[in-house]
Protein backbone atom coordinates (compact mmCIF):
# COMPACT_ATOMS: atom_id res chain seq x y z
CA UNK A 1 0.00 0.00 0.00
CA UNK A 2 1.12 3.55 -0.81
CA UNK A 3 1.87 5.71 2.50
CA UNK A 4 -0.11 8.41 1.07
CA UNK A 5 -3.27 6.27 1.09
CA UNK A 6 -2.02 4.42 3.89
CA UNK A 7 -1.98 7.87 5.95
CA UNK A 8 -5.30 8.45 4.62
CA UNK A 9 -7.08 6.02 6.24
CA UNK A 10 -5.80 6.37 9.41
CA UNK A 11 -6.95 10.11 9.44
CA UNK A 12 -3.99 12.14 8.44
CA UNK A 13 -5.15 14.67 6.09
CA UNK A 14 -1.14 15.94 5.44
CA UNK A 15 1.05 13.44 4.59
CA UNK A 16 4.29 15.44 5.05
CA UNK A 17 2.50 15.68 8.73
CA UNK A 18 2.33 11.79 8.93
CA UNK A 19 6.10 11.34 7.71
CA UNK A 20 6.78 14.04 10.54
CA UNK A 21 5.00 11.65 13.18
CA UNK A 22 6.08 8.45 11.31
CA UNK A 23 9.37 9.20 11.97
CA UNK A 24 9.01 10.69 15.73
CA UNK A 25 7.49 7.04 16.64
CA UNK A 26 9.60 4.97 14.50
CA UNK A 27 13.13 6.57 14.17
CA UNK A 28 12.57 5.94 10.59
CA UNK A 29 10.92 7.67 7.71
CA UNK A 30 7.74 5.52 5.70
CA UNK A 31 10.04 4.41 3.28
CA UNK A 32 12.74 3.48 5.57
CA UNK A 33 10.72 1.48 7.34
CA UNK A 34 9.13 -0.39 4.09
CA UNK A 35 12.47 -1.53 2.87
CA UNK A 36 13.12 -2.32 6.18
CA UNK A 37 10.56 -4.49 6.46
CA UNK A 38 10.96 -6.04 2.67
CA UNK A 39 14.77 -7.16 3.87
CA UNK A 40 13.15 -9.01 7.02
CA UNK A 41 10.69 -10.47 4.90
CA UNK A 42 13.52 -11.62 2.35
CA UNK A 43 15.57 -12.81 4.98
CA UNK A 44 12.76 -14.97 6.56
CA UNK A 45 11.51 -17.00 3.51
CA UNK A 46 15.01 -17.30 2.84
CA UNK A 47 15.59 -18.82 5.83
CA UNK A 48 12.63 -21.45 5.21
CA UNK A 49 13.61 -22.90 2.09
Amino acid sequence: MKSHKLCEQIGFSSYPHFCTQFKKITGMTPSEYKQQAKLKSSRSSAGSV
